[in-house]
């Protein structure tokens, strides 16, 4: 079997008080019970942008505006998975109410002081810490 790399979004959404939006990821084949930042894969003949507003709203109900590309991040496969992705970080401005669906099973609004206390999956803590600094 041949694999190849995934071209991946990330979105960062962050509320009045400076919290980023995450979501924990329900029984999923990859790193299930950890949190992670609304995204996925780009299906072919899809833009980014495009796919960042699907996904969002696929895993949100959020609507999402002013995208700005921030920064593209490869994640090499692991000995646990042989996944390679190459994530392309994006920060937007949404409207509405979170409503997850059943990719996750609860969201949080978690501050950068924060992020030390909860498991980050796909090893978005680097690109966060990038972010935030």
């Amino acid at each position: 079997m041949k694999y190849y790399p995934l071209p991946v979004v990330r979105v960062i959404l962050t509320n009045e008080r400076d919290e980023i939006l995450f979501l924990k990821r329900a029984n999923e084949k990859y790193e299930p019970g950890k949190w992670c930042l609304p995204g996925g894969k780009v299906e072919y003949g899809q833009t980014l942008e495009d796919a960042c507003k699907d996904e969002v709203k696929q895993e949100t109900d959020l609507d999402i505006s002013n995208l700005e590309r921030l920064f593209y991040k490869e994640d090499l496969p692991s000995k646990k998975y042989k996944l390679h992705c190459i994530d392309f970080y994006y920060a937007a401005q949404y409207k509405g109410e979170v409503k997850i669906n059943d990719e996750s099973s609860e969201y949080a609004w978690v501050h950068p002081a924060k992020f030390k206390d909860i498991e980050i999956a796909f090893n978005q803590r680097e690109a966060l810490e990038k972010i935030v600094k």
